[in-house]
This record gives C-alpha cells, structure tokens and sequence, in this order.
C-alpha cells in the first residue's frame, strides 16, 4: 500500500485515442485508475469519466463495448472522440482513494455517484 504521509508519484501512461485498437496495444491487465476524457476547444482535456480496475485492459474495452451500462459514457464513446490515461496500481484500498480523488478534482459528467474512498494527495499527468 501507498504511504499518504506526502504525495503519492504515480506514473501515468498516455493521452491515447480511446480506442480498442490502442487498449490492446498499450494496456496491460493489471490493477489500476484511468481517466477518460474529451479534448476541450480552448486547448486540455477534461475527465469525463474515472474509474479503477482489476483488469485495466478488460475494463477500458468494457467500457466501449455496445453493452456498457453507463449510458452518458456509451453515448460519448458513440459520438466524440475521447482519450484515456491510466496508472497501474496493486492496491485495491490505493486505487478507490486515487479513484475517490480523481472524481472530487475533476466532477466528471459521466460517474453517476462518488466513488467510495478518501481523498488524497497524487501527482496528476498534466
């Protein structure tokens, strides 16, 4: 587990187009967080979606599969490009705390509720 006593130095990966030719290609299936997130027309990128995962690679193909249950994701990954960023954590108590934060900075349209966990301090990739 992470020490929350300073900043927990995670090491992201991307900003990849959000597809399943890129999932396959750069994710592993391992326990982690990602963020999924539109390009903005003044420049950035804003999370519409954060997650944790188990199995990052099965969950981010989930996610863009025609039976993904979240209906604000499916329609956006039908109808926008979109971009994803992803972590590998061990910890299943480290990603819903990464997880719990990540929805607390960004407000992302597209998590239906507040994920369980605390707030903590993490380096973001950006």
């Amino acid at each position: 587990m992470l020490s929350y006593s300073s900043t927990i130095k995670l090491q992201w990966y991307g900003l990849f187009v959000y597809n399943e030719g890129n999932v396959k290609k750069f994710v592993i299936d391992k326990g982690g967080n990602y963020m999924i997130s539109v390009s903005l027309t003044e420049g950035g990128y804003k999370p519409i979606y954060v997650g944790k995962a188990v199995k990052l690679e099965t969950r981010l193909l989930q996610h863009l599969s025609s039976d993904e249950e979240n209906e604000c994701l499916r329609s956006r990954v039908s109808e926008k490009v979109l971009y994803f960023r992803y972590c590998y954590i061990d910890s299943e108590e480290d990603r819903k705390n990464i997880e719990h934060t990540l929805w607390k900075k960004h407000s992302p349209k597209c998590n239906e509720q507040e994920p369980e966990g605390k707030e903590v301090s993490i380096t973001l990739p950006y």
